[in-house]
C-alpha cells in the first residue's frame, strides 16, 4: 500500500506547492528545502517589485489526517517556530527544529505499513537565529524520493521586517465546504461531545530566562523554546495532546495553563499552581496531557507568578470546521506589550503602591513592533492574495490591555469567539479584551498595495501605552507583488471613555442552546442582597451566587472601596487536588482551602454567577474547566427587577468575558456581568480577572464541582507526588517563599483585596 506522510515545509511569503509522484505500491520519502532571495526596499519609498515567483506544483498538506479506513502509523514531528530575525538582500535556507511528535493509531493516521518521521521548523518573532522551514519525511521501505527548490525574488518588506504565511489545514474540508469535517462531522455537531481521532500530537516546551528583541531594545524575559511568543501547539479536533513543559528558569517554579481547553476528567493537566498541581521546580519537567475536545483559537501561558507578562506564552490552534468559507488561514496575531521594567519589577511596584495600571511602552503583533517613534525594530507583516479570503486567529494574550483591532481600508467577518464558533457578522473594529480570541476573515479586495494592521489601545479600560496604534508603528498585511508606503485610511477609532467587549447582541452560537431556566434564576434572584456593599459574596439562595468585587488596599490597609474579604489564597506544595486526595473528608470545608465555593447539586445543574464591579477599573473575567454563557453585561449595579436585560436563549459561550468598571471620567464606576454554566465536569476550578496584576493579587476564587466525583486519589499518582516533592525541595532551599510565587495566591505585598468564597453552596 502507498504511504505519504509529511510535514509540508512553511515559506514566509506563500504556502509551498510541491507535486509529490510516485508509484502506487511505494512509500514516499518528500525532502524539501526553500531557498529565497529577498530584496529590501525601504518603507518610506515606492518602488516597482517584479512578481513572486510561485511553485506550480500542489503539495497535499492535509493527507496527514487521512479518510477512514487507513492503517495505523507513527508519526514525529519536530517543530521549532515561525521565522524571525533580520534579513536584508540574503539567501535563506531550512533545517530541521526540534520540538514536537506525533502519534497515533486509527482512521485519522496516514495510512501505511511502518511508522513515519517528519520534522519541520517554524518560529515566531524574536529570537537571534534565523530559519526557515525544513520538510524532511521518512517512512520504512521507503523507495521514492523527490525534492524541490524554490526561490522567490522580491517582495517589498521593510527592512527586517518578516512576514507570515498561510497554515496548513487538514483535507477534512476545503475553500468552498469549510463547514465539513473528517468523519462525517460538521460545524453542526456539539463540541462538548466525544470526538476522539485517536490520534496524539506531542510537543516539547522549554521555559527559560533569555533577553529578546520586541522592538529594537532587548528585554528580560521568560522564553518558550528560545522565543516569545511560544512554538505553536497544532492540532486537529478530536485528537489529544501531550506537551513535555522543561523548567530551566534559575529560581522559579512554572506552569503552563492551556487557556480555553475545559480539561473534562482531566482536572489535574489544567495548570493551575496550588490548585491542580503543586508547580513545576527549576530543572524539573512534567508532560500535560488533555484532550482537543473543541476546535478554534486558543493559548497557552505560565500561570505562576507574573511570568506570562514577560514572555511566557504561545498559540493554541485546533483544526476545525468553520461557519464561513476562506482560502488560506493566516495563522495567529498574537497581541502582546512591552513594558520598561521588568515584569517583577512591576509587579512589586504595584503591589506597594495603590494606583493605575502601569503604562506598556508598545504594543506586539507575534512578538515584534516598531518602536513607537519608528527609529527601531520591525513590524509584524504578512504578504496576502489579492480577491481571497484570508483567515487570522486573533489572541489578546496581553497583560492588561483591552484593544481595538482594524485593517486599514478592510472589513472583517468575525466567525468564532474564544472556542465558540458563531453565526459570522462583519465589523471594521473589533473589540477583543485580555484573554479573548476571535476568528476572522479578511477579503482582500482593495487595489494592490501595503496596508495597516492596527491594534489601537482602549484607554477607556484603565490602560495606556506609548503607541497606541493611531500612529504607523503597525503590523502591515501587502498584497503579493506589491511594493509601497502602507496605506491608511484615517478611520475613526474612538477608544477613550468607554471600555468595551464585542456586543453581545452580535455573538450569536451556531450551535444554539438555552442556558437553563429564566423562572428558576428570576425566583431566585430576588432573594439576593442589593445595595454596593464593599468585596463579599451572597450565596446560598439556590443556583445564584452574587460575587462583589471590591476595590484596592495598599501596604498601609488604605483601601479605596471597603474591602471586608480576602483574596484567593492558595499553597503550591498542598494543592487542592493533593488535599482531596490526602484529607478526602474536607471536601466541603470551603473555609480550609481559602476562596471556595462547593458545587455539590444535581449533575449538570445550572449555576449563575452574578459578578458586580464595586472598583473603576474593567476586569475580563477567565473561567477554568467550563465555558459560560454570558447572559448579560451592564453599568452600575445588577438589581432583581433586571431580569429582563438577560438573555436565556443562545447566549454566547466562552471562557473570557467583560465586566464593567469605569464608564468615563465622570460616569460609572462600577458595573456588573450575569454568567452561568452546567455542573458537567467535576472538579477543582478556578475563576479570575485575566489582567495579569489582579490574578497575581488574589482576584479570583476557587469552587470544587461535585466533589464527591472528583477522582482525586487518581490524579494524585505518582507523576504528581514527583512533582510535589521537587517543589518542596525547591521551596525548603528558600526559593519558594518570594512575595511573587503565584499567580493565585495571597501575597503578603497584597494589592487587591478582593472577596472571599467562604460558603459552602448546596444546589
Amino acid at each position: 500500500m502507498r504511504s505519504l506522510i509529511y510535514w509540508a515545509a512553511l515559506l514566509p511569503l506563500h504556502s509551498l506547492n510541491v507535486l509529490a509522484n510516485a508509484p502506487e505500491e511505494a512509500d514516499v520519502i518528500i525532502e524539501v528545502t526553500t531557498t529565497r532571495t529577498v530584496t529590501v526596499c525601504p518603507l518610506t519609498e515606492l518602488y516597482t517589485c517584479e512578481a513572486d515567483v510561485l511553485p506550480t506544483a500542489t503539495l497535499p498538506w492535509e493527507d496527514w489526517t487521512t479518510t477512514p479506513g487507513g492503517s495505523a502509523a507513527t508519526t514525529t514531528t519536530s517543530k521549532g517556530s515561525d521565522h524571525s530575525g533580520s534579513w536584508g538582500t540574503t539567501t535563506e535556507s531550512s533545517s530541521p527544529g526540534s520540538g514536537s511528535t506525533t502519534s497515533g493509531t486509527g482512521p485519522w493516521t496516514t495510512a501505511g505499513p511502518g511508522s513515519a518521521t517528519t520534522s519541520t521548523s517554524v518560529h515566531y518573532g524574536n529570537s537571534t537565529t534565523t530559519s526557515y522551514t525544513s520538510l524532511s519525511t521518512t517512512a520504512s521501505h521507503s523507495t521514492t524520493t523527490s525534492s524541490l527548490t524554490s526561490s522567490t525574488t522580491s517582495i517589498c518588506l521593510n527592512s527586517t521586517a518578516t512576514s507570515a504565511v498561510s497554515i496548513p489545514t487538514p483535507r477534512c474540508n476545503g475553500p468552498e465546504n469549510r463547514g465539513g469535517w473528517c468523519q462525517g462531522k460538521s460545524v453542526d455537531d456539539d463540541t462538548h461531545g466525544t470526538f476522539f481521532t485517536g490520534q496524539t500530537k506531542k510537543y516539547t516546551l522549554t521555559i527559560s530566562e533569555m533577553d529578546l528583541d520586541y522592538d529594537g531594545t532587548f528585554k528580560p524575559s521568560f522564553a518558550v523554546n528560545g522565543q516569545s511568543p511560544g512554538e505553536a501547539i497544532v492540532a486537529n479536533w478530536g485528537d489529544m495532546v501531550e506537551v513535555t513543559v522543561i523548567n530551566a528558569l534559575t529560581t522559579n517554579a512554572t506552569t503552563i495553563h492551556w487557556h480555553g481547553i475545559r480539561q473534562f476528567g482531566t482536572n489535574d493537566q489544567d495548570g493551575v499552581p496550588g490548585i491542580s498541581e503543586c508547580g513545576i521546580a527549576p530543572g524539573a519537567s512534567r508532560v500535560y496531557k488533555f484532550h482537543a475536545s473543541t476546535y478554534g483559537t486558543g493559548w497557552y501561558h505560565s500561570h505562576a507568578l507574573s511570568q506570562y507578562g514577560a514572555g511566557c506564552r504561545g498559540p493554541v490552534i485546533i483544526h476545525g470546521p468553520a461557519t464561513a468559507n476562506y482560502d488560506l488561514d493566516m495563522g495567529t496575531v498574537m497581541i502582546d506589550e512591552a513594558f520598561n521594567q521588568t515584569i517583577f519589577q512591576l509587579a512589586y511596584n504595584i503591589a506597594r503602591v495603590r494606583g493605575a495600571l502601569p503604562p506598556s511602552t508598545n504594543y506586539l503583533l507575534n512578538g515584534k513592533n516598531k518602536s513607537p517613534d519608528g527609529t527601531r525594530g520591525e513590524s509584524a507583516q504578512w504578504t496576502v492574495k489579492k480577491g481571497k479570503k484570508h483567515l487570522f486567529r486573533i489572541i489578546n494574550s496581553s497583560a492588561q490591555t483591552a484593544y481595538a483591532v482594524h485593517f486599514d481600508y478592510h472589513k472583517m467577518k468575525v466567525i468564532s469567539a474564544d472556542y465558540t464558533p458563531i453565526v459570522p457578522y462583519e465589523t471594521d473594529i473589533l473589540y477583543i479584551q485580555s484573554g479573548q480570541r476571535y476568528n476572522v476573515i479578511v477579503e482582500m479586495n482593495q487595489p494592490d498595495g501595503a496596508y495597516f494592521l492596527r491594534a489601537v489601545t482602549q484607554t477607556g479600560c484603565g490602560v495606556q501605552s506609548l503607541n497606541n496604534g493611531l500612529g504607523t508603528s503597525n503590523g502591515i498585511f501587502s498584497y503579493e507583488g506589491s511594493c509601497s508606503t502602507p496605506k491608511s485610511d484615517n478611520f475613526t477609532i474612538v477608544t477613550a471613555g468607554d471600555c468595551k467587549d464585542e456586543p453581545l447582541a452580535k455573538l450569536i452560537p451556531h450551535d444554539a442552546k438555552t442556558a437553563g431556566s429564566v423562572a428558576e434564576f428570576q425566583d431566585t434572584v430576588k432573594l439576593l442582597p442589593g445595595g454596593n456593599a464593599g468585596s463579599q459574596v451572597f450565596a446560598g439562595y439556590g443556583s445564584v451566587i452574587r460575587w462583589f468585587l471590591g476595590g484596592m488596599m495598599d501596604l498601609a490597609n488604605n483601601s479605596a472601596i471597603p474591602a471586608a474579604n480576602k483574596a484567593l489564597n492558595v499553597t503550591y506544595d498542598e494543592p487542592t487536588l493533593k488535599t482531596l486526595a490526602t484529607l478526602p473528608g474536607l471536601a466541603y470545608n470551603s473555609s480550609f482551602f481559602g476562596n471556595t465555593a462547593v458545587l455539590d447539586g444535581p449533575a449538570n445543574s445550572w449555576v449563575y454567577f452574578v459578578i458586580q464591579n464595586n472598583f473603576q477599573t474593567s476586569h475580563p473575567m477567565h473561567l477554568h474547566g467550563h465555558d459560560f454563557s454570558v447572559l448579560g453585561q451592564g453599568r452600575g449595579v445588577f438589581t432583581a427587577d433586571m431580569v429582563g436585560q438577560l438573555n436565556f436563549q443562545n447566549p454566547i459561550r466562552r471562557d473570557t468575558a467583560l465586566l464593567f468598571g469605569i464608564g468615563s471620567p465622570t460616569a460609572f464606576t462600577s458595573g456588573w456581568t450575569v454568567i452561568g454554566f452546567e455542573t458537567d465536569n467535576p472538579g477543582a476550578w478556578l475563576m479570575h480577572c485575566h489582567i495579569i496584576w489582579h490574578a497575581d493579587g488574589g482576584m479570583g476564587l476557587q469552587f470544587l464541582e461535585r466533589p464527591d466525583e472528583i477522582d482525586a486519589v487518581g490524579y494524585y499518582d505518582a507523576d504528581f507526588k514527583n512533582e510535589c516533592s521537587a517543589y518542596e525541595t525547591y521551596e525548603d532551599a528558600g526559593h519558594g517563599r518570594h512575595p511573587y510565587e503565584s499567580g493565585v495566591k495571597r501575597r503578603h505585598l497584597q494589592a487587591h483585596k478582593m472577596s472571599h468564597m467562604n460558603v459552602v453552596r448546596k444546589l
